[in-house]
């Protein structure tokens, strides 16, 4: 029998925003989560529910591989639909004593962080709906089985224990910071401590790298991936870390563990005159494979507002709702059968191969 693959790439059009979904067979895994610009709602929720999918029954994993904004925006809004059959992951850095405290503290004084916010909120839900929350660090396996013969294996490959460590470190000096409520709380960097995930399917690799980023230590970030006792070689489809920021680049990595021409998927990143990757980043990329797909144009992102304010507000008095006559995010769709992966790959929105 089939079993249906698909690994989907979300980004908004406004170049700020990430997410991966993963389908294996009938059942799904939700990577970070970020907002659609013209509804303001979660675009993974709202494509699994354009697709009919049952998120009680159907959503097996939730992750939220770190805390930035462009991460973890609207993936509240997919637990408040989820159910105890649906385990919400966790870098275990996020789930320590350092990291509860913080929250807690960001409950009490802090409303200026929305990667935070967003974080605090589900870790409510959680507790509301008791969806059962883990954590997972490197050399993890989240899962492993067979289905319709296909041998299936998720494991972990970041955070490392010393990265972890590391990241407490800063936590606890945060948890001092941040008592005063005029401090805004700041994301660590480098970012070390972000799950990546590696998905085998049969002979098949495929690794989710996230935002980790490169560190200048052997047991911490890219160079702790090198030595883990799950990753595999061979990787022939591969979400380049941080954006395509020269910063995620491992050259270890890139050399020895990606396959010859494997299919790159990126999504860019931008505030107000910054922006990744570069034009140096994508020339680097493509010395490695010509097969590289982004979600948008880091440098001509679509602008999120297409009507004045004044308009929207006639438009939601008069209870009238006119929908963009284009998608304003893009999303890089591969299909296949797990029993020989070979990828269709569709191009939605504002993706484009670079």
């Amino acid at each position: 029998m089939a079993c249906p693959i698909e690994i989907s790439i979300f980004g908004n059009g406004s170049a700020f925003g990430e997410s991966v979904l993963i389908r294996i067979d009938s059942n799904w895994i939700v990577i970070d989560s970020c907002l659609n610009p013209g509804s303001s709602k979660s675009l993974p929720l709202e494509y699994l529910n354009g697709l009919g999918v049952d998120l009680e029954t159907q959503v097996k994993y939730l992750v939220a591989t770190h805390w930035h904004d462009d991460h973890i925006r609207g993936l509240s809004q997919i637990v408040e639909k989820c159910t105890t059959n649906t385990i919400f992951a966790v870098s275990a850095a996020l789930r320590a004593e350092e990291f509860a405290n913080l929250l807690g503290i960001k409950n009490q004084k802090h409303t200026n962080h929305t990667g935070v916010n967003e974080l605090c909120r589900i870790v409510d839900l959680c507790h509301e709906t008791r969806i059962q929350i883990k954590a997972y660090q490197q050399d993890t396996v989240m899962e492993k089985y067979q289905i319709d013969g296909n041998n299936i294996e998720i494991s972990v490959l970041s955070p490392s224990s010393q990265s972890i460590m590391q990241a407490l470190k800063k936590f606890a000096l945060f948890n001092r910071l941040f008592m005063d409520p005029n401090r805004s709380i700041v994301n660590p960097s480098p970012n070390h401590y972000s799950m990546v995930i590696q998905l085998k399917i049969n002979d098949e690799v495929i690794i989710l790298g996230a935002d980790l980023e490169n560190t200048p230590g052997n047991d911490t970030g890219w160079n702790a991936i090198n030595t883990s006792k799950q990753l595999e070689t061979g990787c022939r489809t591969f979400k380049v870390a941080h954006h395509g920021s020269s910063n995620g680049h491992n050259d270890h990595f890139w050399e020895f563990v990606l396959a010859e021409n494997f299919t790159a998927l990126l999504t860019p990143w931008k505030r107000g005159g910054r922006f990744i990757p570069k034009k140096t980043d994508v020339e680097r990329i493509k010395t490695y494979t010509d097969k590289v797909f982004i979600t948008c144009d880091p440098e001509k992102p679509q602008k999120n507002r297409m009507r004045s304010a004044k308009t929207d507000k006639v438009l939601k008095e008069l209870e009238i709702n006119i929908q963009p006559k284009y998608l304003r995010y893009g999303q890089v769709k591969l299909t296949g059968e797990a029993s020989d992966l070979d990828w269709d790959i569709e191009l939605l929105g504002t993706a484009k191969m670079i």
